[in-house]
C-alpha cells in the first residue's frame, strides 16, 4: 500500500567572507563570518503498488499449489485406503469362506453319521418290536397254560373241599331250598359258580393289566432318565468350564508412515464386532505384544493359503490386476511373517 512521509530537518549554513571597503581615511578590507539555520521539510512519496501486486500474484500461485498438493495427498490417501480395504476384504472373505467350507464339511460328515445312526436305530426299533410281539405271544401262551392249570387245580380243590364237607354243603342246600323256593335249582348253582370264576378271572386280568402298565411306566421312566443323562452329558461336554468363554475372531491392523513421518494405524474388524470393541485399546494391545518369526512350516502353510487366495481373487488377465498380484506376492515374499507369543 503506497504512503507519503514528511521528513523535517534543520539545515545550518556557515559563511565567511572578506569585504573590501574603499578608502575613507585609510581604506582596507574586513572579514565577515556567521551562520544561518533554516528548517527544511521534504515530502517523500513511496509507491508500493507494483510490490503489492507481485505479492498478491505470488500468494495466489502459492494457494493454487497448496490446493494441488492437498488434492494429490487426498487422492493418494483415498487410493491407499481403498486398496487396503480391498486387500482386507479379500483376506477376511477368504477366511470366512474357508471356515464356512470346513463347517459345511463337518456338517455333512455329522449328517451322514446321524443318518447312519438313525437307520441303525430304525433297525433296532424293528427288532425291539419283533421281540415285543414275540414276547406277547409267548406271554399269552404261557398265561393260557397256567390259567388252565390253575382252573384245573381250583376245580380239583373245590371238589375235594366239597367231598370233605359234604354234610355241611348238603345241609346248606336243604336250608336254601326251604328258605327260598327255587334257590337250589341248577340255574342258581351255575350263576354262583360262574360269578365266582368270573370275579377271580377279572381280578387276575386286572392284576395283569396293572403289572403290564407298571412295567411300561417303568420302561418309559428308564428311557426318560437315560435320555436326560445323555442330554446332561452332551451339554456338559459342550459347555465351557466356569463363567468365562473365549471367542476368536479375525482382526487386521495396518500401519502407514506418511512423508511427514506421522504414523497412522487402522484396525479392520468384522461387521458384527463394530461398536463392541474399542479400536484404540485393540491397537495398543497389538502394538505392545511380543512378536517372533514364524517357523518354516508355518510360513509354508500361510504362503499356500495366501497364494491360493490371491490367485483366486485376481482371475482376470488385465495388466492392472496382474501388476497388483505380482506386487502382493513380492511384498509377501520379501517380509517374514511374525506371530505373537
Amino acid at each position: 500500500m503506497s504512503y507519503t512521509r514528511t521528513v523535517s530537518k534543520p539545515v545550518t549554513i556557515h559563511y565567511s567572507r572578506t569585504v573590501s571597503y574603499p578608502a575613507s581615511q585609510h581604506g582596507g578590507s574586513i572579514t565577515v563570518t556567521g551562520s544561518e539555520t533554516e528548517m527544511v521539510n521534504v515530502n517523500v512519496h513511496v509507491n508500493t503498488d507494483p510490490f503489492d501486486n507481485s505479492v498478491a500474484n505470488c500468494n495466489q500461485q502459492v494457494n493454487v499449489l497448496t490446493g494441488a498438493v492437498a488434492a494429490t495427498e487426498a487422492a493418494q490417501v483415498k487410493s491407499v485406503d481403498e486398496n487396503a480395504k480391498r486387500v482386507a476384504g479379500t483376506i477376511i472373505s477368504g477366511f470366512f469362506k474357508t471356515i464356512g467350507s470346513e463347517i459345511s464339511q463337518q456338517i455333512n460328515e455329522l449328517t451322514n453319521n446321524v443318518d447312519a445312526l438313525a437307520l441303525h436305530l430304525v433297525e433296532l426299533t424293528k427288532r425291539c418290536l419283533e421281540k415285543k410281539k414275540q414276547m406277547g405271544v409267548d406271554y399269552q401262551r404261557i398265561t393260557q397254560r397256567y390259567l388252565k392249570l390253575f382252573d384245573t387245580l381250583n376245580h380239583e380243590l373245590q371238589t375235594r373241599i366239597y367231598e370233605i364237607d359234604r354234610p355241611v354243603f348238603a345241609f346248606r342246600e336243604s336250608a336254601d331250598q326251604y328258605a327260598q323256593k327255587g334257590a337250589g335249582t341248577d340255574m342258581v348253582s351255575t350263576i354262583v359258580v360262574t360269578g365266582t370264576e368270573e370275579a377271580k378271572l377279572q381280578a387276575r386280568l386286572s392284576s395283569t393289566t396293572l403289572k403290564r402298565q407298571a412295567s411300561d411306566m417303568l420302561s418309559h421312566a428308564s428311557n426318560y432318565l437315560h435320555r436326560q443323562r445323555d442330554l446332561r452329558s452332551t451339554i456338559a461336554h459342550h459347555m465351557f468350564p466356569g463363567d468365562a468363554a473365549c471367542y476368536y475372531v479375525p482382526v487386521m491392523m495396518t500401519e502407514r508412515v506418511g512423508d511427514d513421518g506421522v504414523r497412522s494405524a487402522f484396525v479392520y474388524l468384522p461387521k458384527q464386532l463394530r461398536g463392541c470393541v474399542n479400536d484404540k485399546q485393540l491397537r495398543q494391545d497389538i502394538e505392545h505384544r511380543t512378536w517372533q518369526p514364524m517357523s518354516d512350516m508355518e510360513i509354508d502353510q500361510v504362503a499356500n493359503y495366501f497364494n491360493a487366495q490371491v490367485s483366486g481373487h485376481f482371475v482376470t488377465a488385465s495388466p492392472h490386476d496382474e501388476r497388483v498380484r505380482q506386487t502382493m506376492l513380492r511384498l509377501f515374499a520379501s517380509n517374514r511373517p511374525l506371530r505373537a507369543l
